[in-house]
């Protein structure tokens, strides 16, 4: 598979692309990012070489990279919301495990990453409220659910 480290910023007011700085992790793809108002985040995802433990932040008024503390586990697949003080995922390992995943939370102004405990969700997508994540699972395998009603 090959993977790339490169990146652009779109400028809509002038509709011209930018090349962004070189990043201090590796190229991957099926990574998870999240938007914090002020740097992009990036983490896990996966490398040439496997699946990656690897995080940067990136800010674009800046142009520059900044190394993050590793994530706790190896991990691509994610979804992630930015809750306006931390980031919270659900990231899974790869796409032949299991469809349930860690939850993980990162504190950017620690700079450290936190397992919540005991917690799994189904990997699909999150999206924050103000007050709480709600997610949406999906069945990895593509079966269609034998109902499709609402449940906890």
């Amino acid at each position: 598979m090959q993977v790339f480290a490169d990146g652009a910023a779109y400028d809509p007011a002038t509709d011209r692309w930018r090349p962004l700085a070189p990043a201090p992790i590796a190229g991957r793809h099926a990574h998870d990012a999240v938007w914090t108002g002020e740097e992009l985040l990036v983490f896990g995802g996966l490398t040439a070489t496997g699946t990656s433990r690897e995080a940067a932040a990136y800010r674009p008024d800046r142009d520059q990279w900044r190394r993050l503390a590793d994530l706790p586990f190896p991990r691509a697949h994610g979804q992630t919301v930015w809750t306006g003080r931390q980031a919270l995922s659900a990231l899974g390992s790869d796409i032949t495990e299991e469809s349930l995943t860690d939850v993980i939370t990162y504190d950017p102004t620690g700079d450290r990453w936190h397992v919540i405990p005991g917690h799994h969700v189904a990997a699909g997508t999150a999206v924050w409220t103000g007050t709480q994540v709600l997610t949406i699972g999906q069945d990895p395998t593509g079966a269609r659910p034998a109902s499709w009603s609402w449940r906890p």
